[in-house]
């Protein structure tokens, strides 16, 4: 600015606060006093949470699939506010400093031009070719206070969203970067030894309170920042490790860490071939880092073997694989819950032995498969205890020599715990098959809800109808619309229990410690998994868009019998007499083709003589179904509050 003010510009100052954390009135101050006729401080940071990172939040937008942009979200923003104050002062030029690589500069002057055509910018870098290290040069020469120097004259851009530093010494992969380039996540050395474990609640795509604390969105982003800055959040994980305990140089850290990432981008554009004559995948990665970064590559190995490394892999997937499973229970729950409470008004017949036996309310009906699916997904997560297990660093079977901590690689991976034992953490397999019998049982009750929604769609109780997305017609017979998905499902749950048996026969024999049957878990854990998310996922759409029969599922026979018993009862009849009276009765009427509702009053005073026309009332299906009002009974007010408490329980 003071630049500016030498060749004439008058320089309004326009400062935007989106998250850097810093002083605006000592920003303002220096504004004044290197030349600024005025300089003007902007909050917009909650702007730029409101309307700008939660369209990234709800995008899960990441850069090559791989880190958050951070200042490409802010620039459009602040092009945005500059014009506005540019035009409310009459300015002719919005100049700015970016360094002239090209990214800040283009994204800066395309949006203003957009905005106001008539605007003009100034660059000082382009137009005067003021170089980096020449504006620095002026600064220190004219006593204008700059965070950095010639020795570190790295660039840093940071906002609410995060921090991007490069530059200077951070373009040498050889050379450590200073502690400084870590500033919003501290050393490994120094982070807790222990997780934090918190909770966000999203809504509509956005989170809105941590750990059940409501928040403003950049209130709720400041604090995760600083949590995760705290566990030492942005550190990389095995090869972090080797040099914190000082096995590899912090510049061998940093090249391995630069060549994966390049394989990883090769990867993702298809570039890469793997070959049988590595033998196995991390052989495999080996390979292609040392050809990429010579013999330094070698040395991501060091203190680990396949066995715990691959453990770790299996950990680390199955840990992702059960939230995601617990996921999609809930979103099943959630429709189950929505189509029990839309139509908590229809009645359908209850059974046992397939025999209709009682009304029941179709929404209490649904709402047991919600109950079972909970249960479901409560063993999952109580499993996560188990599975978060960090093997790494027990090595082939006995450990290793070398000092690595292991405490620092079970936090940075997410463990919550770390074997204590090296040959059971490269054996044990007790995690996927609890995993795998877990998936048994949540398939067990998708199939016995899909045994239901098949016998509802036929034409004998023709309760339902599955839109045609969940079925399939007859290749020769026109008029079948078959249950196909549901039956699939159905079939997949053998299929399934299958693959836990074969593992399981594989485990009962093995010695300790490792044996190359264990490979034989990856296929029918793999293939567990995917089976039961694509089950849930179909499932789920199923139930949304199924249509009920309500007129089909009146109820026209004899579930109403054991009304009339408990009818009789009130009377002063003894249950069991009572029970043997309705018996007869129902009897008589399956001779005569009637049903309770049809027997004239003078038949039921035959039975007994206090029985007035008040016994027509509680014979109804409704009333039938709301005389059951116990906390688990299928009257309305008490599936309503089943619902409520089921709703509950997703929320949290």
């Amino acid at each position: 600015m003071q630049w500016l003010v030498e060749q004439g510009y008058e320089v309004i100052a326009c400062c935007l606060n989106v998250g850097e954390n810093k002083d605006l009135t000592l920003i303002k101050e220096k504004a004044l006093k290197v030349g600024a006729s005025e300089s003007i401080m902007l909050d917009k940071v909650d702007t730029f949470a409101d309307e700008y990172l939660s369209y990234a939040i709800k995008g899960n937008s990441l850069y090559e699939q791989t880190y958050p942009l951070v200042s490409a979200l802010s620039r459009p923003l602040i092009a945005k506010e500059l014009v506005k104050m540019a035009q409310e002062k009459g300015a002719e030029y919005i100049a700015h400093g970016c360094t002239g690589k090209g990214n800040d500069q283009v994204r800066f002057e395309v949006a203003i031009h957009s905005i106001d055509p008539s605007l003009k910018t100034l660059a000082p870098v382009r137009d005067w070719g003021f170089s980096r290290e020449a504006e620095i040069d002026y600064a220190l020469k004219h006593d204008i206070p700059i965070p950095i120097d010639l020795d570190s004259p790295y660039s840093i851009d940071q906002n609410l969203w995060g921090r991007s530093n490069e530059c200077g010494i951070l373009e040498d992969p050889y050379a450590e970067p200073p502690e400084d380039a870590y500033e919003l996540t501290q050393s490994i050395a120094d982070s807790p030894d222990e997780p934090s474990v918190i909770e966000l609640t999203f809504t509509a795509g956005v989170p809105t309170a941590i750990n059940g604390e409501q928040m403003a969105l950049h209130e709720l982003i400041a604090s995760l920042n600083s949590l995760g800055g705290i566990h030492g959040v942005g550190r990389i994980t095995h090869v972090e490790m080797l040099a914190q305990c000082g096995i590899l140089t912090h510049s061998e850290k940093d090249l391995i860490h630069q060549g994966l990432r390049s394989i990883e981008a090769d990867y993702e554009n298809g570039d890469v071939v793997f070959t049988a004559a590595a033998e196995d995948i991390h052989l495999n990665i080996e390979k292609l880092l040392i050809e990429k970064i010579g013999p330094t590559g070698g040395k991501m190995h060091t203190g680990r073997s396949r066995n715990d490394q691959v453990a770790t892999d299996m950990h680390l997937y199955m840990v992702k694989e059960v939230n995601a499973i617990v996921h999609l229970i809930e979103q099943l729950q959630t429709t189950i819950a929505e189509r029990a409470e839309e139509n908590i008004d229809v009645i359908m017949p209850g059974y046992t032995h397939l025999q209709r036996a009682q009304p029941i309310l179709f929404a209490h009906h649904i709402m047991s498969y919600f109950w079972m699916l909970q249960r479901d997904k409560e063993r999952l997560t109580d499993s996560l205890k188990r599975i978060s297990l960090s093997p790494l660093g027990a090595g082939a079977l006995a450990g290793t020599t070398y000092p690595i901590d292991q405490p620092m690689t079970r936090t940075l991976l997410g463990f919550s715990g770390l074997y204590m034992n090296s040959m059971d953490a490269v054996s044990d397999r007790d995690y996927l098959l609890e995993t795998m019998n877990n998936l048994n049982l949540i398939m067990m009750h998708l199939s016995r809800f899909s045994e239901e929604i098949i016998l509802w769609c036929t034409h004998e109780f023709n309760f339902i109808a599955l839109s045609d997305a969940f079925s399939t017609g007859s290749s020769i017979m026109p008029q079948k619309k078959n249950p196909d998905m549901a039956e699939l499902i159905r079939g997949k749950a053998g299929t399934v229990a299958g693959r836990y048996m074969g593992l399981l026969m594989t485990m009962k024999g093995l010695p300790l410690a490792y044996n190359k049957d264990m490979q034989e878990d990856k296929k029918p854990s793999f293939e567990a998994v995917a089976d039961t998310k694509k089950s849930l996922n179909i499932f789920n759409g199923m139930i949304r868009t199924m249509t009920l029969n309500k007129e089909e599922m009146a109820l026209n026979d004899f579930s109403n019998a054991t009304e009339f018993a408990d009818y009789l009862v009130t009377l002063g009849v003894p249950f069991r007499e009572a029970h043997a009276l309705t018996g007869q009765l129902v009897y008589s009427c399956i001779q005569k083709n009637q049903l309770l509702m049809d027997v004239p009053l003078e038949t039921y005073r035959s039975i007994h003589p206090s029985i007035t026309e008040e016994v027509y009332t509680s014979l109804t299906p409704a009333a039938a179904v709301n005389r059951r009002q116990n906390l688990n009974g299928t009257g309305t007010d008490a599936v309503l509050q089943q619902i409520k408490e089921g709703k509950t329980l997703i929320s949290r």
